[in-house]
């Protein structure tokens, strides 16, 4: 891959293009626990930032869901939302940027967490609200309630402070105020994708851009609903599609497949062959156009993690290197870096955190800091205010310790360029 410090629009697309599409050995990282929960299988990781930072979800002793964050080796307890009411206080992460700010939700309110105090987000004027994604530069994204009781997809920015306090109502496919929508996921292009009710009263893919606001995507033939949950850099979105099968037919009456939409046009995924795996569920995408997610074989309870590229899906397992000694149940997320995370079982027959690392590295340049595919200033700033906040995702160097250090190894890395 490429990498330049102009922004010339074709230079990604090209770079993508021409990316190596041989399937890689991966290794597998064990993220540990927190103490006081060594025998707890319950660490659940959601998404990995560009800095590979992974935050998910755990159970605490009290039995409250709690965040948590891995960086550099370490995990960390992220601490829980305030309750309302008398509620039990929790935070559920679900995205993470390269600067290592976690979005997620507590008791009723979308929130975010600096590896701090976790921070509730406004809403549309109701109650509740969830945060499911967020950008390099900072721009989130989910779901808040209005007044009427209707649910909207939101987008949080930045206000005059610095902080996400601007609150922006993305709308819904129909039903105008009173509609149902959610935002998934948003790219560096603030183009964001996620689901919305239609007038049939059907869940429908979406994408919205500030200029041509929320547009229902193209449908996979016989689909009867579904749903975009990922966009990379190159607008390449993942979703689901459910297909009605005919009556009488001997399978079930819905069959969810995995979707991408290249240049708004749908395809599907495909699955691990014979027997076919219904549902077929994509969960993450990076901006090769990697995807990965799970599936369950039909008429089993056995759960697969795949592996797709360039139209082929490959069972996760199959890629581990010789001798790993672990069997990847559920995958969640994978980033730029071919970094994937999930749970798999071990040796020792129990559930662990895990991160699967290719065995041959490779992605992106270490200081593309903000994971656009591009060597530029932007990379500088958001390295920058995530050192100045002390962020783990600032800890270039992998020392544990966020140094004055690490400045001068980003910058080396910075100035020496990028194959």
């Amino acid at each position: 891959m490429m990498f330049t410090r102009t922004l010339v629009p074709s230079a990604l697309s090209l770079a993508l293009a021409a990316a190596a599409t041989a399937q890689p050995a991966f290794t597998v990282i064990d993220l540990g626990t927190l103490p006081g929960r060594e025998n707890c299988d319950c660490f659940s990781p959601a998404a990995i930032g560009e800095s590979n930072v992974v935050v998910g979800t755990y159970f605490g002793a009290a039995g409250d869901h709690r965040g948590f964050a891995w960086a550099s080796g370490r995990m960390q307890d992220l601490g829980v939302a305030a309750a309302s009411g008398g509620g039990q206080a929790r935070f559920t992460p679900r995205g993470v940027n390269s600067a290592g700010r976690a979005v997620g939700f507590g008791p009723a309110r979308a929130c975010y967490s600096d590896f701090g105090a976790v921070t509730d987000l406004p809403t549309l004027g109701g109650p509740f609200g969830v945060a499911s994604d967020i950008s390099n530069s900072g721009v989130i994204v989910g779901q808040a309630s209005l007044a009427n009781g209707a649910s909207h997809a939101a987008m949080w920015t930045a206000g005059p402070a610095g902080d996400a306090t601007i609150v922006t109502d993305l709308g819904a496919l129909f039903g105008g105020t009173g509609g149902l929508s959610e935002a998934f996921a948003v790219n560096s292009s603030r183009q964001v994708v996620g689901a919305s009710l239609d007038a049939a009263f059907q869940h429908q893919a979406f994408v919205w851009t500030s200029q041509t606001g929320m547009t229902a995507l193209a449908a996979l033939p016989g689909t009867v609903r579904s749903s975009a949950r990922g966009i990379n850099s190159g607008g390449m979105i993942i979703g689901t599609a459910d297909i009605a099968q005919p009556a009488g037919g001997g399978g079930p009456t819905v069959r969810q497949r995995g979707v991408v939409w290249t240049g708004g046009v749908p395809t599907d995924l495909g699955d691990l062959g014979d027997p076919p795996d219904l549902p077929i569920i994509p969960s993450g995408i990076n901006d090769f156009g990697v995807v990965v997610g799970a599936s369950l074989r039909e008429g089993s309870d056995i759960v697969r993690s795949f592996y797709w590229e360039s139209g082929v899906m490959t069972d996760l397992n199959t890629l581990l290197a010789p001798g790993t000694p672990w069997t990847v149940q559920v995958v969640t997320d994978i980033n730029n870096q071919g970094r994937i995370v999930g749970l798999a079982t071990g040796a020792d027959g129990r559930t662990h955190a895990v991160m699967l690392v290719p065995v041959a590295g490779g992605g992106p340049c270490p200081a593309d800091f903000d994971g656009s595919g591009e060597l530029g200033a932007q990379d500088l700033f958001s390295f920058l205010a995530a050192w100045f906040a002390s962020l783990p995702g600032a800890d270039f160097n992998a020392s544990a310790a966020v140094t004055v250090q690490d400045i001068f190894d980003f910058l080396a890395s910075y100035f020496r360029g990028c194959p």
